[in-house]
């Protein structure tokens, strides 16, 4: 993943999650994730609207530039923290949703460990949780610089953050 701050290596787990990982994988390898935008950082301090629970994350991916720019590929089925094993912690990759069965084009970073977004927890009302599908390998200062530029009492940025590129590293 190539960002205006550096590179961050992604592992992805496509054999715990393999649902969400070929997903995220179908979207690196047709080039959607290329020249998008990390548009949001998420902080105890700038969420939109009151919580029971507040996370940090980089939040990210295949956005629409107008309303006729059609998804790159179908939403996928939750896969539950219950069902993989994989739990939210300090750079794990997930899929963003509002609801079950919403997933597929965006995804997040955890900033930290946060046992709110696995199954059961309390970031979501359904308390089905997130689907974490990968982990940083590298570029953890990058997250690090990223993070660092949330802007207050804004979770959506005013200057979304360049991503040039995200592609496989064999």
């Amino acid at each position: 993943m190539r960002t205006e701050e550096g590179d961050i290596t992604l592992r992805i787990y496509l054999d715990k999650a393999p649902i969400s990982g070929e997903n995220f994988m179908r979207y690196v390898d047709s080039g959607a994730l290329n020249n998008q935008t990390l548009f949001r950082i998420v902080t105890p301090d700038n969420e939109e609207q009151a919580r029971d629970h507040y996370i940090q994350a980089l939040h990210w991916g295949w956005r629409a530039k107008d309303a006729n720019d059609p998804r790159p590929f179908p939403q996928i089925p939750l896969e539950r923290t219950r069902d993989t094993g994989l739990r939210h912690v300090r750079g794990t990759l997930a899929m963003g949703r509002y609801e079950p069965g919403n997933s597929g084009s965006e995804f997040f970073i955890m900033m930290n460990e946060d046992p709110e977004m696995d199954f059961g927890g309390k970031r979501q009302p359904d308390g089905q949780g997130f689907a974490a599908f990968g982990q940083v390998e590298s570029g953890w200062d990058v997250m690090d610089r990223l993070y660092a530029r949330a802007e207050k009492d804004q979770t959506h940025l005013r200057q979304p953050i360049a991503i040039s590129e995200v592609a496989r590293v064999d």
